[in-house]
């Protein structure tokens, strides 16, 4: 009996062990593929700034806010009437309908009025959940090119009265893993909230190391990690952009 007890109390210990390499071994996984909500990006050049927050519920993006170094504030809010319908009010009378693709849950069309009357309308096209062109009523497109699960060129064309401009974006990657919400290059030169990741199926799983946009020259981009692997600064252009987020 005894030997039975000290035979049970072991193999109770061992299993013991194994059920807690398991458990740090899942947390461990999922640690890695879990993905950040960006909490806040502050653009800073030449002691100006520009301070965007974004506010989720159940992983969705429903507010944003926008204050500049003068405290001029911009912004908007998110609502869901539908699976595959979004709502978007500006504080400035901005008004916007995002439609979703109901099979891939990505955006599909956006439709719009500036608080000036103007409207707008962009289609979006995706390839195996990779975004892959824009569409702006008659005033040009943007196309997209991916590569091994990088945004590796953007093609932008202006179409004016009087002919049309094309400039193509050229973007290299570091080994850095992505691990947050957004699609950096997307944000660099303009902070759109439109761009976070439920209405994009995939972003880029790298974090970039340059930009070159046309005949321009190649623009370094220095990257600052934090302790989980994401970053909390970056360097482009003669702008830094400091990274906040939800743990």
């Amino acid at each position: 009996m005894k030997t039975v007890k000290i035979l049970s109390l072991c193999l109770a210990a061992m299993f013991g062990l194994y059920s807690c390499g398991s458990d740090d071994k899942d947390e461990k996984k999922e640690e890695k593929n879990k993905v950040y909500l960006v909490k806040s990006l502050t653009i800073s050049e030449d002691g100006d700034y520009v301070k965007y927050t974004f506010t989720y519920e159940n992983n969705k993006i429903v507010k944003w806010t926008g204050v500049d170094s003068d405290g001029e504030t911009d912004g908007g809010t998110f609502s869901y009437p539908s699976a595959i319908s979004v709502n978007y009010k500006g504080f400035d009378g901005e008004e916007e309908v995002i439609t979703l693709d109901a099979t891939e849950n990505v955006i599909s069309k956006q439709e719009g009025m500036y608080s000036d009357g103007e409207q707008y309308k962009g289609t979006y096209s995706f390839v195996d959940g990779y975004l892959s062109k824009i569409s702006w009523n008659e005033n040009g497109s943007i196309v997209y090119a991916w590569s091994n699960g990088n945004l590796t060129t953007i093609k932008d064309t202006y179409i004016y009265d009087d002919g049309k401009e094309e400039e193509t974006s050229t973007i290299a990657y570091s080994d850095i893993e992505n691990k947050t919400n957004i699609d950096f290059c997307l944000w660099l030169d303009d902070a759109e909230p439109i761009y976070t990741i439920q209405f994009m199926k995939n972003v880029s799983k790298n974090i970039p190391s340059s930009v070159k946009y046309g005949t321009g020259a190649l623009s370094i981009i220095s990257t600052t990690l934090d302790e989980k692997g994401r970053p909390s600064k970056m360097v482009y252009d003669g702008c830094t952009y400091t990274f906040e987020y939800y743990d």
